[in-house]
């Protein structure tokens, strides 16, 4: 499924709540921030099963781009961007100049999928894998039928030395996915939990990415296949994707390195998802003995469900809920579910 470029206005009827009713909403539904923010942060709402953004987070994608325009047309400034890289990808499909500005300024932060870690490989067991790989297919030529022979050939092309730094390298191809076709990504499934915590995992399908996968996207997507094809945890290790938790310490140890005095932050999160992303953050402040401003304009505001989106918990109301319900017990009781959201 291709991100969408463009967005109805009407999916931004927003109902500013009555503790923030003192400002003002613009053209796309946000509430005017009365005091502009040093950092904005911004959650991600799950993604599609090929990888890409998706409708929640091109939504959150539009919104976060007028808020940025109305500070800069309001003060001149530009704070500082985190995002979790759904949003960074959907703000480069809704306006590369805007994303292009905030990476020139040095104004973005983006948490990425995650790449390859020492700790994510048994350097010895892969070698030997791939090893035999190729030594299966050295009296003949490689066909692309056979993905792990596939895999070594496109590993020893990189050229990189060491093994981790070759598979690092294979993660940053846009159109890596297209030597693999009928390749069957693995589903994330928590089985005591049953469907409502499943996130469906698919190919990307080569018309909708004709110039290749989105920055990020590609990333996850690459990394997803070469798990597959190795099948082996030992050998390399399945990505762990951040919690809200994970994403606030990323942003916050980013500006910790940058020396930012954090007095006032906004949030941008679906209005479902920001009481957690809001609550978490306070905490994690708290912790480090700050208590800047929060704010989220976006609590209030009508977002639409997408029956198709990857994470079954994000495909409704309903869903939501039951989802929430598991997780605020799994959080009271001090515990730390394996989930994205």
């Amino acid at each position: 499924m291709s991100l969408p470029t463009s967005l109805p206005t009407s999916l931004f009827t927003c109902r500013i709540p009555r503790a923030l009713n003192s400002g003002v909403q613009n053209n796309i539904g946000h509430k005017t921030m009365t005091q502009a923010p040093d950092l904005i942060l911004g959650f991600s709402f799950s993604l599609m099963p090929d990888g890409s953004a998706g409708v929640y987070n091109a939504l959150l994608a539009k919104h976060l781009l007028g808020q940025l325009q109305e500070q800069e047309a309001a003060c001149g400034t530009m704070p500082l961007v985190a995002l979790q890289w759904e949003i960074a990808d959907a703000l480069f499909a809704l306006s590369r100049q805007w994303f292009e500005k905030l990476e020139s300024e040095l104004k973005l932060f983006v948490v990425e999928p995650p790449r390859f870690a020492l700790s994510d490989i048994d350097e010895v067991a892969l070698q030997s894998f791939f090893e035999a790989q190729l030594q299966a297919s050295s009296q003949q030529a490689i066909t692309g039928t056979d993905a792990g022979k596939q895999l070594g050939r496109l590993l020893e092309s990189t050229n990189a030395g060491a093994l981790r730094h070759g598979l690092n390298g294979l993660l940053q191809q846009s159109k890596l996915y297209q030597h693999f076709n009928g390749l069957q990504l693995i589903d994330l499934t928590r089985p005591t939990r049953g469907d409502l915590f499943t996130e469906y995992r698919q190919m990307p399908l080569s018309e909708d990415f004709p110039q290749g996968l989105n920055r990020f996207q590609r990333i996850r997507v690459n990394r997803l296949i070469i798990e597959r094809i190795v099948d082996n945890p030992t050998r390399v290790k399945r990505g762990q994707y951040l919690s809200t938790a994970g994403v606030i310490e990323a942003a916050f140890e980013h500006c910790r390195s940058k020396a930012l005095a954090l007095e006032n932050l906004s949030i941008i999160a679906h209005p479902l998802h920001a009481p957690r992303c809001i609550e978490q953050t306070k905490l994690s402040l708290a912790a480090n003995g700050q208590s800047p401003g929060v704010q989220c304009a976006l609590r209030d505001v009508a977002f639409p469900w997408d029956s198709s989106s990857a994470q079954v918990w994000c495909r409704s109301l309903s869903n939501w809920q039951a989802y929430e319900k598991v997780v605020s017990a799994l959080l009271a009781n001090n515990s730390n579910p394996s989930h994205r959201q």
